[in-house]
This record gives structure tokens, C-alpha cells and sequence, in this order.
């Protein structure tokens, strides 16, 4: 994981497989659980969760799909 990323169990699931399965590369893996390693300031996401559509309440299960502010350091 990347030295940035929170020291944390919260987001081992991210390394587990599926993700990589889905065509995430070994970069995009620590990418991901770099940003889902902090809770999300904009929906509220809690971390180690994909953020929601505050309008809709739907799942953005996708990297490039989290808020921008939670992408931001």
C-alpha cells in the first residue's frame, strides 16, 4: 500500500481480489485505498466505503467516480 495510506485493516477488502478482477491495476489498488482509507467530507461516506450520490443514494462503486473532495489531500 502506499506510505500515504492509513496503517489500517479498513481497506484490505480493496486488495482482496474483486477489484482486480474488474481490471484495477496494482497502482489503481493503492490509489483506491488510498482515497477510501479517509471518510468522504462531501456524502459523508465513511472510511473504507465507496461514496454515495447524495440526490439518489446510489453506490459510486468505482474509483473514478468518489468526490472529488475526497480525492483531494
Amino acid at each position: 500500500m502506499d506510505a500515504d495510506a492509513i496503517d489500517t485493516g479498513i481497506v484490505d477488502w480493496v486488495y482482496a481480489g474483486q477489484l482486480a478482477d474488474q481490471g484495477y491495476t496494482q497502482a489503481d489498488l493503492n490509489t483506491t485505498a488510498r482515497v477510501l482509507s479517509r471518510p468522504c467530507p462531501h456524502c459523508r461516506a465513511p472510511a473504507g466505503a465507496w461514496c454515495v450520490n447524495t440526490g439518489s443514494g446510489e453506490l459510486l462503486a468505482h474509483l473514478d467516480k468518489q468526490h472529488v473532495a475526497r480525492r483531494i489531500r
